[in-house]
């Protein structure tokens, strides 16, 4: 299995690899740092891969802006999304976008082995904790996808908001300045029609992204 490897942190990567690395036989790892290098990798030849991890924050653009880049192109490449983000609306928002699997990076190892075999068997493949989130969430009345018209880090930057966060805590989260967290909150309070975290807060327990 030749395996296109997509995360910006050399760590992460080097922990994939050597967790993969135990199947019988042993993938193959090409690897990019950026959402660019991936496509770029994926351009130059079509048929070198059988399988794309892919992490949702990437240095250029969102992983999901890359997921759909990636399907407009090719539309059977199996992609795994390997992420950060331990939230069901994350997971069912991927798979909406194309994705064949979720895996979170604090997943326990087998999850990862498990899932690169279910989808490579064309199965689908989510992280148990997640599925019983998404379960959970089935027949809620409220909005299913509330951040709806929020880029991927807009909502993130809203749900951390929403939690009490610091704008400076969540630059140190995001590997963000706090300049740049304060846009984004000025542009989330502009798209939703709010004017203060206190309406965020409200916003957040409306309409599901907080639970009460």
């Amino acid at each position: 299995m030749r395996i296109l490897l997509v995360d910006d942190h050399a760590v992460v990567r080097k922990g994939v690899i050597d967790i993969l690395s135990t199947m019988t036989p042993p993938p193959q790892f090409t690897e990019a740092v950026s959402s660019r290098e991936a496509l770029d990798h994926l351009a130059a030849a079509s048929d070198a891969f059988d399988f794309v991890v892919l992490d949702l924050h990437l240095p250029d653009e969102s992983g999901f802006e890359t997921l759909h880049k990636i399907r407009e192109t090719f539309a059977d490449l199996p992609v795994l999304i390997l992420s950060m983000y331990d939230a069901a609306e994350y997971a069912m928002r991927a798979l909406k976008a194309g994705a064949n699997g979720y895996v979170t990076k604090g997943s326990v190892p087998e999850d990862l082995r498990r899932a690169i075999e279910a989808v490579e068997c064309g199965k689908t493949f989510v992280s148990e904790h997640l599925v019983e989130q998404m379960l959970a969430g089935m027949g809620d009345p409220r909005e299913s996808v509330p951040t709806v018209g929020l880029s991927e880090r807009e909502a993130t930057v809203l749900r951390l908001l929403a939690l009490g966060q610091r704008v400076n805590v969540i630059g140190d989260q995001l590997g963000l300045s706090p300049k740049t967290v304060a846009t984004y909150r000025a542009r989330v309070l502009a798209k939703l029609g709010l004017k203060s975290n206190a309406d965020l807060v409200r916003y957040a327990y409306k309409t599901g992204v907080l639970r009460e």
